[in-house]
């Protein structure tokens, strides 16, 4: 659905990724809302979002920078298959990227198993193998280990990635 913008536009008005769509039919169209949809699905204690405080802060700048990583990467591939690529801009891309790669491997262990960040940093992960192959390379081994096991859980592959 990512090539087929039309496509893509009837289900997300934004025309982007990531869409994620229910069961019901229901179109969530932005990763803060998919989360949210996978803690309602898990629902109680079995939320993987803290209520509060610092174990919540903590989750939530974990998962933005595996969702700032997500659209680096994605940004990425627009530089470097879509458009006429500027070396330099590239460039910056593919170092902010990067520096979410190292900086999650340097935190993982902060990483709750299943949590939003491990979510998001298992699609980071999978959108590189997939789209990225340059920069497969920059993958480091936890974080292949952590999306590895995230890809293996029933819900992950309730829903799993279109490929082009």
């Amino acid at each position: 659905m990512f090539a087929d913008q039309a496509t893509l536009a009837q289900v997300n008005p934004i025309g982007r990724v990531p869409t994620l769509i229910l069961s019901d039919g229901f179109e969530l169209v932005d990763s803060a809302a998919i989360l949210d949809a996978v803690d309602e699905m898990f629902g109680g204690e079995r939320r993987l979002m803290p209520d509060s405080g610092a174990a919540r802060r903590q989750q939530m700048k974990l998962t933005a920078v595996a969702v700032g990583g997500c659209e680096k990467a994605v940004a990425c591939l627009y530089e470097r298959h879509k458009r006429a690529t500027d070396p330099v801009w590239l460039d910056r891309l593919e170092q902010q990227t990067d520096n979410c790669l190292v900086w999650l491997q340097q935190h993982i262990e902060q990483m709750p198993v299943p949590s939003h960040a491990q979510i998001a940093t298992a699609v980071l992960v999978h959108f590189i193998q997939q789209y990225l192959p340059e920069m497969r390379d920059r993958l480091r081994p936890a974080l292949l280990h952590s999306s590895e096991q995230a890809e293996q859980m029933p819900w992950f592959q309730a829903a799993p990635f279109e490929s082009d």
